[in-house]
């Protein structure tokens, strides 16, 4: 090969690796990867792919956020990752029969959760509509520490959108 061609290939080349590398930057930005170190799980998933550039509310997707006010149990700002069960105007009834979302049964008041939090049923019992920018966020498993809880969530707690991976 001509040493200018030589020259040239390698101008294409640098160039090249310099927009992959610019675009890696802005991948990890925007892109995570989170490991849930939780014995006690709430998902079944232990491995998760972070998406901090979606934050758009979509019923039964999984999102991570930042926690408040669960004091002393998490500090704030504690990520947790969950699934968006409840939107704005639905309908949120929790007592000793269980939680229904918008009319949809989603799970139980858990004993043992009760306890380990010293919470009471008198005090997670709650009938009412989820607030404009406001979502109950839910687990999975039958010791999910989670909205039925604690209530919902502001939605400038969202941190992202997660996708299982493992």
């Amino acid at each position: 090969m001509r040493p200018a061609a030589t020259r040239r290939r390698a101008v294409w080349l640098l160039l090249l690796a310099f927009l992959c590398l610019g675009a890696l930057a802005g991948c990890q930005d925007r892109f995570r990867i989170a490991v849930d170190p939780m014995r006690h799980r709430c998902l079944p998933y232990a491995v998760y792919l972070i998406d901090r550039g979606n934050v758009s509310p979509e019923r039964d997707a999984l999102f991570a956020f930042a926690s408040i006010g669960l004091e002393p149990i998490f500090r704030d700002g504690t990520p947790f990752i969950k699934i968006m069960a409840g939107l704005p105007g639905d309908r949120v009834d929790v007592d000793a029969t269980g939680l229904r979302v918008a009319g949809r049964p989603r799970g139980t008041v858990d004993s043992l959760v009760l306890a380990r939090t010293g919470l009471s049923i008198n005090a997670v019992t709650r009938h009412a509509s989820i607030q404009p920018g406001r979502f109950l966020m839910l687990g999975t498993l039958p010791l999910s520490f989670d909205g039925r809880y604690w209530g919902d969530i502001a939605q400038g707690q969202l941190i992202a959108r997660a996708y299982p991976l493992w």
